[in-house]
């Protein structure tokens, strides 16, 4: 390797350019690491000797260090054992969702116990201002007024014959006790006389008691009837003749004695058995 080296370092001195005869030059000689120039006296380069195996060995090294392309981009995926979207806290989070759940339902019922207690133990002190004086058409059309139940104890209920669900299983109720078919009135009275003619409320009315008396009337005369009984109700606005709605409304039967007189109420949460109780109190006095 060195005498391969030395010969060509010979080659390249006797190539380099000679100086004039007549001209006196001292020849310097200048090395670096892989290079050697040779040097005039007046420091002009003669020529120069670099080692280019080395030199290019150095750039076949750079180039065999790069790194190898590669073929499509590189992707990688690692599903997260932790964390906000792991397994575990998906199922956290569920858990959650149905502790919430099952804890404002346990809420609700113990609220809906507690006004069931307080409603049963709820006492009337004196008359109520409830009922009055009315004149309404029946399902048969004939002229009724207050003064065809004097005597009779009987049970006022208002609703709509368009009713879905509620008003028919308020009226099963009524229709379940035994003192409402022998020696109690059950009254039905429509929040929607607009619809609720005297014939359709014969049809409606003949799925349940016979003894059931339906009563319609204009829209005035249904809403002094309501306004007595203190019954509220209400229509959507603009409604299109023809156009289906549902009539928001009070949703209690008002038990009532012989003289007119207020004696009970009944909401959704007072059962057929505890209506008939009440009404058997009225019936033994």
């Amino acid at each position: 390797m060195l005498l391969a080296q030395s010969k060509s370092f010979s080659t390249f001195i006797r190539n380099c350019k000679q100086p004039k005869p007549n001209t006196s030059h001292y020849i310097q000689l200048e090395a670096s690491k892989n290079s050697v120039s040779v040097l005039s006296r007046n420091n002009t380069q003669i020529c120069n000797y670099s080692d280019f195996k080395a030199d290019n060995q150095n750039e076949q090294t750079k180039k065999d260090s790069k790194p190898s392309p590669s073929i499509g981009p590189k992707v990688s995926f690692k599903l997260p054992r932790s964390g906000p979207l792991s397994p575990t806290g998906i199922a956290l989070f569920g858990m959650s969702i149905l502790s919430l759940y099952f804890y404002f339902t346990i809420e609700k019922q113990k609220i809906e116990l507690k006004k069931s207690e307080a409603l049963k133990q709820t006492t009337v002190v004196g008359n109520a201002k409830i009922g009055g004086r009315f004149e309404l058409i029946d399902q048969n059309n004939n002229l009724v007024t207050d003064k065809n139940f004097l005597g009779k104890h009987f049970l006022v209920y208002f609703g709509f014959c368009n009713c879905p669900d509620i008003c028919p299983d308020e009226l099963d109720k009524i229709d379940a006790s035994d003192e409402t078919k022998d020696k109690i009135v059950p009254i039905f009275i429509t929040c929607d006389p607009s619809r609720d003619t005297p014939e359709v409320i014969k049809s409606y009315l003949a799925e349940f008691n016979s003894k059931f008396v339906g009563l319609t009337g204009s829209f005035d005369q249904v809403k002094q009837v309501c306004k007595a009984y203190r019954v509220y109700f209400s229509k959507p606005p603009q409604v299109i003749e023809g156009q289906n709605y549902l009539v928001d409304h009070s949703i209690f039967s008002y038990l009532m004695d012989n003289n007119g007189s207020f004696v009970d109420v009944y909401g959704q949460d007072r059962t057929s058995q505890e209506m008939a109780e009440s009404m058997k109190k009225l019936l033994t006095q």
